[in-house]
């Protein structure tokens, strides 16, 4: 099979392995297993010194052991490049990797793979909430204490909310810019990526006013805060 991948004209050249290396979802920071392009010259005479051409050296890795770099293929022979994907970011990567006879002659392979990273959600206070990432993966609910999923995008939207008698108090971890506002947007930027949620429970019924024979002051407990009249 021989895949054209930028107007490159084949010539002698012809991939017999896979021209599809697909790497899968590896996490950011990772590497996978090896895989390998086998390139075979059908041509009757002897090729020019071959270039080996990796579109993207930062996400993708040869192997050492590359038999076709620089290597002038006999008649009905083969060679091999080997590669690795060791994926920087999260998300789609796609790449390709070329093996020339000449400028614009040969043959590539495409090379798929996706980065991922993980987000892990705990919460901590009195209270109860849930909280909840826009993309699939973290829903994490009244009995739930933590969680943690995987992400093939960035950055991560999560929604922090309460039923009634509750508060949300604030992010923690790598939600901490986002203060008390109930969303918070975390860019997934090394493998693992903690935040954290604070829920307090109200001290008193919603909604009402009620005297503490303590102190011989009323308290108003309402969505917006306990405020404290002391009464002559």
């Amino acid at each position: 099979m021989v895949l054209v991948g930028t107007g490159l004209s084949p010539g002698d050249l012809e991939i017999t392995s896979d021209a599809v290396l697909n790497f899968n979802t590896i996490e950011r920071g990772s590497e996978s297993g090896m895989q390998t392009l086998t390139v075979r010259n059908n041509g009757g005479t002897a090729t020019a010194a071959l270039s080996v051409i990796l579109g993207d050296e930062t996400n993708y890795a040869k192997v050492a052991g590359d038999t076709c770099d620089g290597v002038a293929l006999n008649p009905s022979a083969s060679c091999m490049v080997q590669v690795r994907f060791t994926p920087t970011v999260v998300g789609s990567l796609p790449a390709q990797l070329s093996v020339l006879e000449s400028e614009g002659v040969g043959v590539a392979a495409s090379l798929l793979g996706t980065g991922s990273a993980r987000l892990a959600v705990t919460k901590t206070g009195s209270g109860t909430g849930t909280v909840i990432s826009t993309q699939t993966g973290i829903n994490c609910g009244a009995a739930c204490p933590s969680m943690e999923a995987s992400f093939t995008a960035s950055p991560i939207t999560l929604t922090a909310s309460v039923v009634s008698g509750h508060a949300f108090e604030g992010w923690g971890g790598a939600c901490a810019h986002a203060g008390m506002n109930p969303e918070c947007m975390v860019p997934l930027s090394q493998a693992a990526t903690s935040v954290t949620a604070e829920f307090r429970a109200w001290d008193c019924t919603p909604d009402t006013i009620s005297c503490n024979d303590a102190t011989d002051h009323y308290v108003d407990c309402s969505p917006t805060g306990t405020v404290e009249v002391e009464m002559d």
